[in-house]
């Protein structure tokens, strides 16, 4: 009986190992960096340089010769640019700071950007996802500023526990859960500020938030998701 107790006790030492051993390779693998989708690029395909929401390219045509290849960054301008505008139209302030010029909605947490690009968030920060290391793994009742980002933000995109967040150089920052590595950043560790996804050149134009997944475009075209 002893026998068989020690044997049984190895076993399991030696699964918990294994365990240990899946986890630490979880949490540093390549795999959770953005990867290049090999197909045509956007803008060969849809005739513009990205597939965003059809009113963006719809201004831009507004602004732009229709035979004429528009780039994304164009695109994407003039689509805060024409939000901006139509802010400005419902308010009194005229662009004052602090503008609210951006709503995004996770699954349990909020966010907005405001026109001198700063980012606030509320809600639950089980996982980081409101970017506020002061509150770990609690709720924050209120908007609080998300800091950390080297210049101002001009795009925000909420999973559903993860945040992405594209500033005015064109660098991509994330934050929240990344147990499936959402975040991008060659781990899956939570981060509970922004982080640099620093596998990605300094030209992200547009990114998306799933419910465990993201994905960005370059200035280029091409599409990446991770």
């Amino acid at each position: 009986l002893g026998a068989k107790q020690a044997a049984r006790g190895k076993k399991q030492s030696q699964d918990e190992e294994d365990d240990d051993g899946a986890d630490e390779e979880r949490l540093f693998n390549d795999e959770y960096r953005p990867r290049k989708i090999y197909a045509p690029r956007i803008g060969e395909v849809f005739g513009w340089s990205v597939p965003i929401a059809q009113h963006s390219v719809e201004a831009a045509r507004k602004h732009h010769d229709p035979g004429a290849a528009v780039h994304l960054k164009d695109v994407h301008l003039q689509l805060l640019q024409e939000t901006q505008k139509s802010v400005d139209k419902k308010t009194n302030g005229g662009g004052a700071t602090g503008q609210v010029v951006q709503v995004e909605c996770g699954g349990m947490f909020s966010t907005v950007r405001t026109r001198d690009g700063s980012v606030y968030a509320w809600g639950s920060n089980e996982y980081g996802q409101v970017g506020c290391p002061g509150s770990r793994g609690g709720d924050v009742f209120e908007p609080t500023e998300v800091g950390s980002f080297p210049t101002s933000v001009v795009f925000v995109a909420c999973g559903f526990e993860h945040c992405l967040c594209i500033t005015k150089d064109g660098q991509l920052f994330a934050f929240g859960r990344n147990h499936f590595g959402q975040l991008g950043t060659g781990r899956g560790r939570d981060l509970f500020e922004p982080t640099l996804v620093d596998s990605l050149s300094a030209d992200v134009c547009y990114a998306a938030a799933g419910e465990d997944h993201s994905a960005c475009v370059l200035a280029s075209g091409e599409l990446y998701t991770w």
